[in-house]
């Protein structure tokens, strides 16, 4: 059994005799069972961006747009309106 939940527990026995002091006491555990477990766990946005990579994709998308490779806002908003209203359309090309 997790060692929070097996403190919950406890402090949910000891809630009939003092509610308040053993709800609050379960919380903090339960909270601070979060917080650890959230510091433990590592994001793709922790990691630092390569600035060459990032500097060749900006190139790229520059290209993109200079050569008319786009699709307007208003024709993408009107596809995903016809999407929304269930009609089978393919996507908008260049």
């Amino acid at each position: 059994m997790q060692e929070w939940f097996r403190a919950f527990l406890d402090a949910s026995k000891q809630r009939r005799h003092d509610g308040r002091l053993a709800f609050r006491r379960s919380c903090s555990y339960y909270f601070d069972w979060v917080d650890r477990m959230t510091k433990r766990a590592s994001s793709v946005f922790d990691v630092p961006p390569d600035e060459a990579v990032e500097a060749r994709a900006d190139a790229a998308a520059e290209a993109d747009v200079k050569a008319g490779h786009v699709v307007a806002h208003e024709t993408v908003r009107e596809w995903l309106a016809r999407l929304v209203k269930g009609e089978k359309v393919p996507p908008p090309s260049a």
